[in-house]
């Protein structure tokens, strides 16, 4: 089994994961606050709860980053703070930079697209077994 990590120094990534926490929960009590009249010259509440569920939203969508990659036989486990998910090698389909993003690499199977952060330790040698073992991956920007 081979693993790839995503490399990242441990302070940042626990102050990464406490600001993901704290930015929905800050808008909860703020929509809170809003809507008791705690605040005198502040945005209506409704503000507030627009901006929750996008709060939220974008919290769960960096909580499904993978951080780690294992890749045995010819299966490869994203792993991420949300769970796992587990994809034959022989259903992905392409490894793409995205366009619009730097920094992100989107691996696309049959199901749908998961998206990386492109600092993993060995992530060649990943896009390298992923091209062996299934050589009609399209492998673009990476």
């Amino acid at each position: 089994m081979k693993v790839y990590r995503l490399y990242l120094a441990k302070p940042l990534l626990i102050f990464y994961l406490v600001m993901l926490i704290a930015f929905p929960l800050a808008f909860a009590v703020l929509s809170m606050c809003a809507a008791l009249g705690l605040f005198s010259d502040a945005p209506p509440a409704i503000v507030f709860v627009v901006g929750l569920p996008i709060a939220l939203y974008a919290s769960y969508t960096c909580l499904g980053i993978p951080f780690e990659i294992r890749v045995e036989n010819d299966t490869a486990e994203f792993r991420s703070v949300l769970g796992k998910r587990v994809v034959p090698l022989f259903e992905i389909s392409s490894i793409r930079a995205r366009q619009f993003s730097l920094g992100y690499v989107g691996v696309t199977h049959a199901k749908r697209t998961i998206y990386l952060i492109n600092q993993m330790d060995g992530f060649h040698e990943f896009v390298t077994t992923v091209k062996s073992l299934n050589p009609s991956v399209i492998v673009r920007g990476c």
